[in-house]
């Protein structure tokens, strides 16, 4: 992960962290936090939020939601509203720290139109909790299939760079 920090990343998501030895997750942010302070460091699993594991980590229950509603179109907004409330009370404060939303993760079982994704972001940037992209998702990144993320498309003639600077804004 020293390797990857001299690239000028801000941090790190570590996915299926559940299968890691929690001691291991330890060592791992007592070394790097000696070195870079001010890293983040995610997971997938709430059970390594001890305060000195992980920084905050994905929250599958707010990922489904958002999906269900801002791409799949499958909830009404009182729905929406009703368990957005109920995962922000009784999630871990660590897990709404983050709004950690990894699509390409995602069974979607449809193609989000770029208006949905646009929305779910806008939702993410505004809500409570610091937003994380994941692996190209910021520059539309498509290219993909369950459980095989390929290869990111570094060639800027293979990236959605207006979709990016909307990002960005």
């Amino acid at each position: 992960m020293g390797y990857w920090k001299r690239f000028g990343f801000d941090g790190f998501y570590i996915g299926e962290d559940e299968h890691l030895n929690a001691k291991f997750i330890r060592t791992l942010r007592t070394h790097l936090k000696s070195r870079y302070p001010n890293i983040l460091l995610l997971g997938s699993d709430i059970r390594l939020l001890s305060g000195e594991t992980f920084d905050g980590s994905s929250n599958k229950a707010l990922t489904d939601l958002l999906i269900k509603y801002f791409v799949k179109n499958s909830i009404l907004t009182s729905e929406f509203n009703r368990k957005l409330q109920q995962i922000l009370l009784f999630s871990p404060a660590q897990s709404n720290s983050v709004n950690l939303i990894n699509l390409s993760s995602h069974d979607m079982r449809v193609v989000p139109d770029k208006n949905s994704v646009r929305n779910l972001y806008a939702f993410i940037f505004t809500c409570v909790g610091s937003p994380v992209i994941l692996y190209g998702e910021e520059v539309a990144m498509s290219d993909y299939a369950p459980l095989n993320l390929g290869s990111f498309p570094w060639d800027i003639v293979n990236q959605d760079r207006m979709f990016l600077a909307e990002i960005k804004k």
